[in-house]
């Protein structure tokens, strides 16, 4: 994948938002707004009801448990929008509507 110099890219993997890990484990979200084992195809969702511009690689390994594949990452070309945390919060909290 060829991304522009100007183009910045978030990785989120589905441990971000997994109720059943840890934040050691991987989980990035509050838990209160995670979902058990959630999809790649739900986060890809919910980042498309928030505007995002996204491509999902089936074929990435998260790097401490290589074994779970997929990740969705989401492009965006201005520098005026949220913080990493923040957009994972709001993908969260999409996720466990959508549940």
């Amino acid at each position: 994948m060829f991304f522009g110099k100007k183009e910045r890219r978030i990785i989120l993997w589905p441990a971000y938002f997994d109720s059943t890990k840890t934040v050691k484990e991987g989980r990035k979200a509050p838990k209160k707004f995670c979902v058990e084992s959630p999809k790649l195809k739900e986060i890809a969702k919910a980042a498309s009801k928030l505007g995002y511009n996204f491509i999902i690689d089936k074929e990435a390994g998260y790097p401490s448990a290589w074994w779970e594949k997929g990740r969705v990452i989401l492009i965006s070309t201005s520098g005026k929008e949220d913080s990493k945390s923040k957009k994972i919060k709001k993908i969260a909290k999409e996720l466990r509507e959508f549940r």
